[in-house]
Parts: structure tokens; sequence; C-alpha cells
């Protein structure tokens, strides 16, 4: 026995920029769903995880930061106020 695993026909390895390509995913739907202020943080945190981890996929996970991040300030500067208006502040 040589120590590997045998070929499956058909089979295809995994992919190496899937955590990038779901961060640029969660980070254009945070610019939708920005208002629901977990999206955002999900994006960005694994684009930071892709971007330690997915060499071959730091664009997709830079644009996914970026987005995350954009979304997140939007968050802090139109929804925070507003509930702080109407009266949901700690």
């Amino acid at each position: 026995m040589s120590g590997t695993l045998p070929e499956i026909p058909g089979a295809t390895p995994p992919d190496p920029k899937l955590k990038s390509m779901w961060s640029l995913g969660i980070g254009a739907a945070s610019l939708v769903l920005g208002f629901v202020f977990l999206v955002p943080v999900i994006g960005l945190i694994l684009g930071i995880v892709a971007l330690r981890t997915e060499p071959e996929g730091q664009r997709l996970a830079f644009g996914g930061v970026v987005l995350s991040v954009v979304a997140l300030i939007t968050w802090a500067v139109f929804v925070g106020p507003i509930l702080e208006l109407i009266g949901f502040s700690g």
C-alpha cells in the first residue's frame, strides 16, 4: 500500500476558493440585507478567515471583506441612530 486514497471516478476535489466565494456572496448580500446586523459580520469573519487560509482566493475574499465593512458602516450610520430614535438604546 502506498498510503494514498484510491481515485474515485467522477469525483472532484473541493474548491480551494470556497470560503472566498462565500465571503464575496455574503458581502454582496449584506449590502441588500445590511439592516440585519449579523449578515455583514458573518461575511467579514468568513473573509478574514479566507484571506489567511486560501491564497488562491485572496481577491474574492478581499472583495467580501470590503463589501461587509461597507454594509457595517452603512448599518452604523443609518440603522443605529434610527433604533436609538425609536427607543431601542441600552
